[in-house]
């Protein structure tokens, strides 16, 4: 029979071995993630659009009559909605710009987007957003939007720098392309 003593030892020196192991991995992992440059996070959740771009857009799609998520100092339009607004509760109309604010509530815009276009309230609707492809507003929303035909997506080579800002994005960005087809 086994001495339950010899099995303890044995049990206590594989425990120690493993977990020197995982230690020596914690330290490779820590020095890896040390030499990683690193991407401060934005305070804000508002960008202002590189002017080039919406003129480029608003060629092609536009003149647009609403910038739906905008801010007294960056709108792209005369008639336009700010946070304190909710451009989220009230009816957009026309061709509408929008550059919703980046984070958490950008599936809530892309669905304000759907329920407009569907409504024909907004004629059509040109988003910028962060592209995003494996979150869950993109393939709940924009891919079946994309199947049906109601939504066009490009995605823009490089990244953005955001007017305001000291450097590009550390996002890549598409534009949705909204609209009903009949």
């Amino acid at each position: 029979m086994t001495d339950p003593l010899l099995t303890v030892e044995k049990a206590l020196e594989l425990f120690a071995a493993r977990l020197a192991q995982v230690e020596a991995s914690v330290a490779e992992l820590a020095a890896l993630v040390a030499r990683r440059p690193h991407i401060p996070k934005s305070q804000s959740v508002e960008w202002g659009t590189p002017l080039d771009l919406v003129a480029a857009l608003a060629a092609e799609f536009g003149p647009f009559d609403l910038d739906a998520a905008a801010s007294d100092e960056l709108h792209v339009c005369d008639a336009y909605f700010t946070a304190e607004m909710d451009g989220l509760a009230l009816p957009w109309f026309g061709r509408v710009w929008l550059n919703p604010p980046y984070g958490v509530g950008e599936g809530s815009w892309v669905h304000k987007t759907l329920v407009e276009v569907a409504a024909g309230r907004a004629q059509r609707v040109v988003m910028l957003v962060a592209a995003k492809t494996g979150i869950s507003w993109w393939q709940e929303l924009v891919k079946p939007a994309e199947a049906r035909g109601d939504c066009t997506v490009r995605f823009l080579p490089g990244r953005l720098t955001f007017r305001g800002a000291k450097s590009c994005a550390p996002f890549p960005s598409a534009v949705l392309v909204f609209e009903k087809r009949v």
